[in-house]
């Protein structure tokens, strides 16, 4: 539905199921293990930070994030992520969609990618470090 309204408002190269136009499509769970891999406190392979006995996990990650991507937080939001996995993966989504504002997330490469991708979507996923979204 958002989709077609945007199409509709924006005209039809506003929407590109490939991910190169205003919407991508993300996922937080593997964003997040992108960018905690290797760190102390990061995600393991098949460890959950969802569900409500989860929020010291959330609390390390966040941490993670917060140390790599330093965020303006007068409100105290980043404490919701520790209380609600919906929340960390909100801000996840929104650090991943900044990355692909600034061209630094995983896209098609080859022509069987991008047919593919325009008929199936394209899942955009973090190729840079935290650090790279504060320019």
């Amino acid at each position: 539905m958002l989709q077609s309204e945007l199409r509709a408002s924006e005209g039809p190269g506003a929407v590109d199921r490939a991910g190169s136009a205003l919407i991508a499509e993300v996922y937080p769970d593997p964003a997040l293990r992108i960018w905690t891999r290797g760190v102390s406190h990061g995600l393991d392979k098949r460890e959950s930070y969802k569900g409500p006995l989860r929020g010291h996990r959330r609390a390390e990650l966040a941490a993670v994030l917060q140390s790599g991507c330093p965020l303006s937080d007068p409100d105290g939001l980043l404490q919701q992520c520790v209380e609600e996995d919906d929340y960390l993966d909100a801000l996840v989504c929104a650090l991943v969609a900044r990355a692909g504002a600034l061209g630094l997330t995983e896209v098609p490469r080859t022509a069987e990618e991008r047919r593919l991708a325009s008929l199936e979507g394209w899942i955009h996923l973090p190729a840079c470090d935290l650090e790279a979204l504060t320019s």
